[in-house]
């Protein structure tokens, strides 16, 4: 959490600065300030979690590997994804295809992929929430879900702790005591966030709150 000190002025303020700066900036430069903010490291993150997706929905083996190596491709990029999309060249990018490129122009310019909804449908909704926890990957889930019939996360935590799936084949104790304590973790603090995504966020709207006049101190 953002620690602020000001003297005098209205915090609120600061905010309205911050908003109005972004959208002057954005208008000088002729952006669109909703595309401008999808970076590579979003579109990666959407394609890897279509990958996710078709292997709990038991989708073709290679099929799912096409958009993890679509992730990768745009993760190794220098230029941003988001403006090939826009100049119709993502397709130049090897890994990509016509099919993936068109995924992505859908998250670049509609906020979403309809792959990825149509998966989501045909997915348990509670086997979407044990994405989140940590030592349990796709494969994990899909075989806790078809060995023991459940699908909800309540289910996933009585399952470790009764000891049946330290019983299931490659999972095993220890696997199951990692799983128990990251529901648990989820269950008091909500969905994982990565340290670096949060600093990476938090460090410039401190870069600016640090240069207002009258601000003290700002510390996260």
């Amino acid at each position: 959490m953002a620690e602020v000190h000001r003297s005098g002025n209205d915090g609120a303020a600061v905010s309205n600065r911050v908003a109005d700066t972004d959208r002057a900036e954005n208008t000088t430069r002729g952006v669109d300030s909703t595309r401008s903010t999808v970076t590579n490291r979003d579109i990666a993150d959407a394609l890897r979690h279509v990958y996710q997706l078709m292997q709990l929905a038991g989708e073709n083996r290679f099929r799912a590997i096409a958009f993890d190596r679509a992730a990768q491709a745009v993760e190794g990029l220098e230029q941003s994804a988001a403006e090939l999309v826009e100049s119709g060249e993502l397709t130049s990018v090897k890994g990509i295809g016509k099919s993936i490129a068109e995924d992505v122009r859908q998250f670049v310019q509609e906020g979403g992929m309809r792959v990825a909804v149509e998966l989501q449908e045909r997915i348990p909704g509670g086997l979407m929430e044990w994405l989140n926890v940590s030592g349990l990957g796709p494969k994990g889930i899909v075989k806790i879900h078809q060995a023991l019939g459940i699908s909800e996360m309540s289910d996933l935590k009585e399952a470790c702790r009764d000891g049946r799936v330290a019983g299931l084949p490659g999972m095993g104790v220890k696997s199951a005591e990692k799983i128990l304590r990251s529901v648990e973790f989820l269950e008091k603090h909500g969905e994982r966030c990565r340290l670096d995504e949060a600093v990476a966020v938090a460090e410039p709207m401190l870069a600016f709150l640090r240069k207002q006049s009258g601000v003290v101190r700002c510390e996260l």
